[in-house]
């Protein structure tokens, strides 16, 4: 398997799509946490499940916590953070393409 192969259009256009795929899910998870951590406690006791979730935001963010480590600090410049979630989801897409090309590869 030579370095076109890994780097031929076919790859980075599914490197693009499940980069664009973790960034949607990533954000609806996080819009999930916020509404259910606003329910009324009374209402319906939601800890259970924001914690689940709050569990699957930290995988899916974990290279961009890597990253940060990189320059910890409250005084980021908002670019930082912007370019720590660009490269956290095509990270993420790398990976998730590169799975996809090997397991078609290991089906034939």
């Amino acid at each position: 398997m030579g370095v076109h192969s890994w780097f031929s259009r076919r790859f980075l256009k599914l490197v693009i799509l499940f980069s664009l795929l973790h960034f949607l899910v990533m954000v609806s998870v996080d819009g999930v946490i916020f509404l259910a951590a606003h329910m009324p406690p009374k209402a319906v006791n939601l800890d259970a499940p924001i914690r689940a979730l709050q569990w699957v935001y930290e995988i899916l963010r974990a290279p961009r916590s890597v990253l940060r480590w990189l320059r910890p600090g409250e005084s980021s410049p908002l670019w930082l953070n912007w370019l720590l979630t660009i490269l956290n989801s095509l990270l993420w897409g790398l990976g998730l393409a590169g799975l996809r090309i090997l397991w078609t590869k290991a089906r034939k």
